[in-house]
């Protein structure tokens, strides 16, 4: 049964990299000086958005494949992980939605047509970095995609690795 579940946190949300998200975007603070942060933290709890499948919150491989990718990326733009006093909290946040799609298609003046209904999942994740100082919002990044039913493990990784390096392609932010 676990196994189960672990399969299905996989599919479901590791599958939103997996999918070459349609939308990658961020937003900041204009205001904030990010020359000034040099070390980061794991924010100790992460959320996960109403309706996601349980199976997904208990993904431990997720998280960790997450916070890899995460740690590697803000690595390479100079930052340092620190166990205490960290200049930024590092969050993130994951939501599933089922979604129903409706396509008809017809050739007017009363001539028949066709609706086709197409069912799929679409997947979100947000990270989300803090001010610890101010305790604040600075930085967000957003992927959005249609998930993958049935990546593997390798698939997984390198769509994690990609998304997360499309993310912060734009921190820190140029002005």
């Amino acid at each position: 049964m676990r196994r189960a579940l672990t399969g299905v946190a996989a599919a479901l949300v590791l599958a939103l990299p997996a999918c070459n998200p349609t939308y990658i975007g961020h937003d900041y603070d204009p205001d904030v000086d990010f020359s000034r942060f040099r070390t980061f933290a794991w924010y100790e709890q992460t959320t996960m958005t109403e309706g996601t499948p349980r199976a997904i919150q208990q993904s431990g491989l997720l998280e960790a494949r997450i916070q890899r990718a995460v740690n590697e990326g803000l690595e390479k733009k100079g930052l340092t992980r620190v166990e205490n006093d960290p200049d930024l909290l590092i969050a993130y946040h994951i939501g599933v939605e089922n979604v129903t799609e409706i396509r008809t298609t017809g050739y007017g003046y009363g001539f028949s047509g066709h609706t086709r209904s197409d069912h799929f999942q679409e997947g979100t994740f947000i990270l989300d970095l803090i001010d610890t100082s101010v305790d604040k919002l600075v930085w967000r990044g957003t992927a959005e995609g249609v998930l993958d039913e049935r990546p593997t493990p390798d698939k997984m990784d390198r769509d994690v690795d990609d998304m997360v390096k499309r993310l912060l392609l734009n921190y820190p932010p140029s002005r």
